[in-house]
């Protein structure tokens, strides 16, 4: 569990000002090699229906497992023990969509901006 790509359902626990919350999809984007310290890298879904912004995607069900459309949470990219995984939903295996996801993470951060 917790391999790249996959979704899981992840309990975020409680909220501190606009954090993501409770139990909810996200996925996995950290390499398969950081979970052996116990943790995944994820970015989590919301199911509110709402516009997209910016580093958000928005994911059809049942893509990943989902049940309903949702709109992935790039900009709230955070590292979570695989404690708090309560279970596998699935995983995302277009290379499209892979790739959209890379690029949103490299947006975000600006990976390679003003590098020599």
């Amino acid at each position: 569990m917790g391999n790249q790509w996959t979704v899981l359902l992840v309990d975020f626990g409680t909220p501190m000002g606009h954090e993501v919350a409770w139990k909810r999809p996200a996925l996995v984007v950290s390499n398969d090699e950081y979970q052996r310290l116990g943790m995944v890298v994820v970015c989590p879904f919301t199911s509110t229906p709402r516009d997209v912004y910016a580093h958000e995607i928005r994911v059809s069900s049942p893509i990943g497992g989902l049940t309903e459309e949702s709109i992935l949470l790039i900009h709230q990219v955070r590292s979570v023990s695989l404690d708090r995984s309560v279970e596998e939903l699935g995983a995302i295996a277009d290379p499209v969509l892979q790739r959209r996801v890379r690029e949103e993470l490299e947006a975000l951060f600006s990976f390679g901006v003003g590098m020599p």
